[in-house]
């Protein structure tokens, strides 16, 4: 059986070469678009809300272009019931293949990368104005940055780069496109070999004690995989990193999707072969263990990480593996699946070459309560779908960002916000204004507490998914 990393690769090489519903008790499946080559093709990046409550993300290939084999990728838009809408077709001239997701920014726009040649990093508006910022790093990643709190700038990992070798590095990025190398990885002894670890796949993510937070897919001090098992580390704005674990095998291996820090002050990720939480002192316990054989019910792959939605339990997908063994080559199209904090892991939806194949991003929980997904697909399979999962879960708000000073502005994002009365931070009262259905401005009051945000309008209450920290 051909393993994910490998899988991955074959995908990546090849692809910069070249409404149906299900229900179960427990939730419903809808697959909201199938992408069908002229309106692109094999998304690889999670999705992300916007202030209108439409969800906006990027395909590698497709769009209709000529100049790059396969199409150069595009960035689009889609509402919660599936109409896509394009954004931005890339015409090689621009960038192609964007690989990596994007990121809603505080200023309300996008940011996000290309992989063609020497790549480009681009803001783009909701309405689709693109604005290239640098050409001088190489992000080849499927993730996106990471807008930090503090300091308002970007941050994001490189595969390609660092030392001669290609170990990767972190880099900043500020809004208006000056990159700076804060670290770099290292392979090889001549520069100190891989005890910090190499090959930085995964996003960055920003702890609530405002340190950043990623993994290396290979390197750290275990010598039982070929070049080291991978490892999560801690990174500040300066660039000081400290590894806080190595993996060693038996705790999985080759880490490659993004961390989230639970509502417990644990971490919570996955690796080639487990879902895992981590202390914040480093200390990894292993909830799962995915059967790692030809075919696996539980799926095989779980490359994006998870995400913890508002009932506590965290979610995520795997890129191979579940029932429909038949279907896909590589033994199942992959699965949805839900995990509680303490493992117990629920399948709630196996592919199959009718609703998508290979879902290689990770999951959004969309302020209506639904989670939101991409599947991959393959080449001659399929260019990959837009799908939907509802848990039954409420509605809740979001902030953008989760973390400001007193006297700040921030968006508030949410769905029928219109004649909304009150907005309390911690519990203290919020200068406010509705702009619209889906979002609100407000200040951060003077006074105020860490703790969660709460927005009355005339239907009830709706609370932040994640208390929001005053800085």
């Amino acid at each position: 059986m051909l393993r994910f990393n490998a899988s991955k690769t074959f995908l990546i090489l090849f692809l910069l070469g070249v409404a149906m519903v299900v229900s179960s008790p427990a939730q419903t499946f809808t697959q909201l678009h199938a992408f069908d080559v002229t309106d692109g093709a094999h998304p690889y990046g999670t999705l992300v809300q916007g202030l209108d409550g439409n969800f906006y993300g990027t395909t590698a290939n497709g769009n209709g272009q000529n100049q790059c084999a396969n199409g150069c990728g595009e960035v689009f838009k889609t509402t919660p019931d599936g109409t896509l809408t394009i954004l931005h077709s890339f015409k090689k001239t621009d960038g192609g293949y964007p690989m990596a997701g994007l990121v809603l920014a505080t200023n309300g726009n996008f940011y996000g990368s290309t992989t063609l040649s020497s790549d480009i990093v681009f803001e783009i508006t909701p309405d689709g104005t693109l604005t290239n910022l640098s050409t001088a790093i190489y992000a080849l990643t499927s993730q996106p940055l990471l807008q930090n709190v503090l300091n308002g700038t970007f941050y994001g990992t490189s595969l390609r780069g660092g030392t001669e070798d290609g170990s990767g590095d972190i880099f900043s990025l500020t809004p208006a496109g000056t990159v700076n190398i804060i670290h770099t990885f290292c392979g090889s002894s001549s520069c100190g070999g891989v005890a910090k670890g190499n090959l930085p796949q995964a996003p960055l993510i920003q702890g609530s004690d405002e340190f950043m937070y990623g993994t290396t897919q290979s390197g750290g001090t275990s010598d039982k995989c070929n070049g080291g098992c991978g490892t999560v580390f801690k990174v500040g704005t300066g660039g000081n990193v400290t590894t806080l674990h190595s993996f060693d095998g038996s705790d999985g291996d080759g880490p490659e999707g993004s961390l989230v820090e639970g509502n417990d002050g644990n971490f919570y990720g996955t690796n080639s072969g487990v879902v895992f939480k981590m202390t914040p002192t480093g200390a990894v316990t292993v909830l799962h263990t995915f059967c790692l054989q030809t075919h696996c019910p539980d799926g095989d792959g779980p490359a994006a990480g998870v995400i913890q939605a508002t009932d506590g339990n965290f979610y995520g997908t795997t890129v191979i593996g579940g029932a429909n063994f038949s279907d896909c080559s590589e033994g199942g199209c992959g699965t949805v699946f839900q995990i509680t904090p303490t493992g117990t892991l629920t399948t709630l939806y196996s592919f199959d070459k009718t609703d998508g194949e290979y879902p290689q991003a990770g999951l959004v929980q969309g302020t209506d309560g639904n989670l939101y997904g991409v599947t991959t697909g393959f080449p001659g399979v399929g260019p990959g779908t837009v799908f939907k999962i509802s848990m039954g879960l409420a509605p809740f708000v979001k902030t953008v960002p989760v973390a400001a000073n007193p006297g700040k502005q921030i968006f508030i994002l949410g769905s029928n916000l219109t004649g909304t009365t009150s907005v309390t931070f911690g519990g203290t009262s919020a200068a406010f204004t509705v702009v619209s259905a889906t979002q609100i401005t407000a200040t951060v009051p003077a006074g105020s507490s860490t703790g969660t945000v709460v927005v009355t309008t005339p239907s009830g209450k709706l609370s932040s998914n994640v208390p929001f920290r005053v800085l």
